[in-house]
């Protein structure tokens, strides 16, 4: 699950928090190696500020030669407390030049950038690919998709729209499938 241009998705909910200094990191999807290489969504608590973010990172390939850590972050004025036990909406695309990060069915920022594919670690839900143990998750994770290739804005809100049930199930959607929950929502046959 490392195309050249991807969508990911999942209904992600935080339930606590790690007990490491610092920054406490939640994977809820992951398909990434430790050389800085796959995508992953996750959530941080910065355990000094009490502040909280949500990312799509990927691996990128370096000018000077070598990969690090980019993507596409969300930090909010929302506690650890203030998210806790609350259903959210992650999709991140990448198009093969741009990375997309959309929180609750809207676009909160996005970064032209390479990718650099994990080509040895498996997709993993719920924890990271590497199983790194300094990243546990303290949630819940559910409907994740992937697409192999980069979900429109409008597709990424008709996707909230249907799971949070904002969506009139008499219209039709995007590709001329009545809108319905996501888990009736079937990714080989979006268009």
């Amino acid at each position: 699950l490392n195309t050249p241009e991807f969508s990911i998705e999942a209904w992600v909910k935080v339930t606590g928090d790690c007990e490491f200094t610092g920054q406490c990191n939640q994977h809820f999807v992951a398909s990434r190696d430790t050389w800085w290489e796959g995508y992953m969504l996750y959530f941080t608590h910065n355990l000094t500020t009490d502040l909280t973010g949500w990312h799509f990172s990927l691996g990128q390939f370096d000018p000077g030669g070598g990969k690090s850590w980019a993507g596409v972050s969300f930090n909010t004025s929302q506690t650890q407390l203030d998210v806790e036990g609350q259903w959210h909406h992650l999709l991140g695309t990448y198009d093969g030049t741009t990375a997309r990060f959309f929180f609750n069915g809207s676009e909160v920022g996005s970064r032209v950038q390479t990718f650099a594919a994990n080509v040895d670690n498996s997709f993993s839900i719920g924890r990271n690919s590497d199983q790194d143990p300094r990243y546990p998750l303290t949630g819940a994770v559910d409907e994740v998709a992937y697409y192999n290739y980069a979900l429109s804005a409008d597709r990424v809100s008709a996707h909230y729209d249907a799971g949070v049930g904002n969506a009139d199930p008499n219209d039709e959607d995007l590709d001329g499938v009545p809108t319905v929950a996501p888990c009736d929502l079937d990714p080989l046959h979006e268009s």
